[in-house]
């Protein structure tokens, strides 16, 4: 079992035994309390980064780069690609939107070009069909 021990009591084993050895109360396991005192030349010196393969590390690091690209490039295609395709979606739908528009116009435009019809009553002018007027001008300005 684990002995209690006044702060002070505690102090002066600490002081007494810094130099000496490590020194835990409890259950005689170094870190049953956490409380120890060792000089550092007791401890066990490890050396971090001794064995660093470096290639590996920078073989990793170029991965990790070349990953991070690919992804964003994927992203801005895939981005790219989706607003084209939503950009011609809308114009497709305003297309279709104006179909009977466009269909109407261009029967007032057949209309117009393939019938004879009084434009301006006061004026003199008159529409002649389109096919009727080109001919008529090559009739006229072939003979010369």
């Amino acid at each position: 079992m684990a002995q209690t021990h006044t702060a002070s009591h505690l102090h002066d084993h600490a002081h007494a035994d810094a130099h000496a050895h490590t020194h835990v109360h409890g259950l005689g396991h170094p870190q049953a309390d956490g409380i120890t005192a060792a000089p550092s030349a007791t401890l066990p010196q490890i050396a971090h980064g001794g064995d660093i393969q470096y290639l590996q590390v920078l073989l990793y690091g170029i991965g990790g780069f070349l990953l991070i690209v690919v992804a964003c490039v994927a992203t801005y295609i895939f981005y790219g690609y989706s607003v084209n395709a939503m950009k011609f979606e809308r114009q497709e739908m305003e297309y279709r939107g104006h179909e009977s528009a466009i269909a109407a116009r261009k029967s007032v435009l057949d209309n117009e070009f393939k019938t004879f019809s009084v434009a301006d009553a006061q004026a003199s002018k008159v529409r002649v069909p389109i096919d009727r007027a080109m001919d008529k001008v090559v009739a006229t300005y072939g003979k010369r």
